[in-house]
């Protein structure tokens, strides 16, 4: 797994202004109003010390993510992507999101 340091993002959007299908308080996934590819958005959002990714795993280890939240997300991933390669692109918005290629 590699990361690039990024230190700002071009668009820094409420949870609320992220129009996508809500499949949880917590996940948003496709059908969205921007984009053409799938996407899922996780309800974290990146800041100077940790993005992307990082910011979900620090929600693991402090133990706000527990094992059926993780299934969730995986549950969201699997049915969002179909089976597609996905890349996070936390390099636009802040909050950690992943999308299909």
């Amino acid at each position: 797994m590699q990361a690039a340091k990024y230190n700002s993002f071009n668009l820094t959007p409420t949870w609320e202004e992220i129009k996508c299908k809500s499949s949880t308080d917590w996940l948003k996934s496709s059908p969205c109003e921007i984009g053409k590819t799938n996407k899922v958005f996780v309800k974290y959002k990146s800041n100077g010390n940790v993005a992307g990714f990082g910011a979900y795993l620090i929600q693991i280890i402090t133990g706000v993510v527990d094992k059926n939240m993780h299934r969730q997300f995986i549950n969201v991933l699997k049915k969002t992507m179909k089976g597609q390669p996905i890349i996070i692109h936390n390099e636009d918005v802040d909050w950690f999101h992943l999308k299909g290629q």
